[in-house]
C-alpha cells in the first residue's frame, strides 16, 4: 500500500509540472493559460507532501535532531526514539482524525474553492487524510 501511495505523490509531481509547463506556454504563444493552475499545483502540492511521509517514516529518512542525543547511550537514545515517536503519533494522529472527522461534511456540503473551474474541496482534503493516517 506504501508504494502505492508514493506512486501517487509521484504522478502529483509530475502532474504539477505538467500544468506549470502546459499553462506557460499556454499564456505564452496562445494567451490562453490553464485555467485556476495555481490552484491546481497548490492541491497536488498536498499529495506530493502527504502521500509520501508514511515511506519516509518507515525508512527513518526523516529530518532528526540528534546533536543532543548522539552522546547518551543506547537505552537513553532508544528512550527518547519512543519519546518522540510517541509524541508524534499523538500530534499528527490528532491532525489525523480531526480532518477525518470532517469529510463527510466536506463530501456533503459542495462546498468548492474559488475560481473558474470551482473545485470542489473533498479531494485534497481526502489526500491530506489517507497520507497522514498512513503516516501515523
Amino acid at each position: 500500500m506504501l508504494k502505492s501511495l508514493l506512486t501517487v505523490a509521484g504522478l502529483c509531481l509530475l502532474s504539477m509540472a505538467g500544468i506549470v509547463t502546459f499553462s506557460m506556454l499556454g499564456r505564452e504563444f496562445f494567451l490562453l493559460p490553464i485555467p485556476d493552475d495555481l490552484l491546481l499545483v497548490g492541491l497536488l502540492m498536498v499529495g506530493v507532501i502527504a502521500l509520501p511521509a508514511a515511506i519516509v517514516e518507515r525508512d527513518d529518512g526523516h529530518i532528526a535532531v540528534t546533536v543532543a542525543t548522539q552522546w547518551c547511550p543506547p537505552r537513553w537514545r532508544l528512550a527518547c526514539d519512543i519519546f518522540g515517536k510517541t509524541l508524534m503519533l499523538l500530534f499528527f494522529g490528532g491532525i489525523s482524525s480531526a480532518v477525518a472527522l470532517s469529510l463527510p461534511y466536506e463530501f456533503t456540503s459542495g462546498a468548492y474553492l474559488d475560481g473558474e473551474l470551482e473545485i470542489p474541496t473533498w479531494p485534497a482534503k481526502t489526500v491530506f487524510c489517507v497520507g497522514f493516517v498512513a503516516f501515523s
